[in-house]
């Protein structure tokens, strides 16, 4: 997340193409292990203004990505979420060297933020486009790598 969306799936890439299915992985991995609920999800991928059959889509759009990811995604009433461990994802081990880093000395601290820093291949989610409050998730992952920058500096 920390970049384009990139998924490693037994340690080769997987691209998903279709902007839909991307946008709502990304939403579910933004609050990865969380239930995400289907009128969010509909918020998101287009705003005040769903389609009759958005809630039909986003089943549509699951079963794609499971096809490709396995069970990575669960259905959890009233909606989804994208199982995965917390090692899996960069934004959590990025969360997890910047903490560690709190409690270090200066130079023990800059190492572990240069780790830190270098998960980030990008501006974050750079190829997925949000309608509203993800947008605020992803600006917030962007603070934090500026902070990052200025406490290791």
């Amino acid at each position: 997340m920390l970049g384009p969306l990139e998924i490693i799936v037994d340690g080769r890439p997987l691209k998903v193409a279709a902007a839909k299915e991307r946008t709502l992985l990304a939403l579910l991995l933004l609050r990865a292990n969380e239930t995400v609920s289907t009128e969010r999800l509909m918020q998101e991928l287009w705003g005040d203004r769903p389609p009759p059959s958005a809630a039909k889509l986003i089943q549509t759009y699951v079963s794609h990505l499971r096809r490709q990811l396995g069970d990575v995604i669960a259905t959890r009433p009233p909606g989804y979420a994208a199982v995965v461990p917390d090692e899996r994802l960069d934004s959590t081990r990025f969360e997890e060297l910047v903490q560690r880093a709190e409690g270090e000395d200066p130079s023990s601290a800059a190492a572990t933020l240069r780790e830190a820093l270098s998960l980030w291949r990008g501006a974050a989610l750079e190829d997925v486009s949000f309608e509203s409050s993800a947008q605020q998730d992803v600006e917030q992952l962007e603070d934090r790598r500026l902070s990052a920058v200025a406490q290791r500096i």
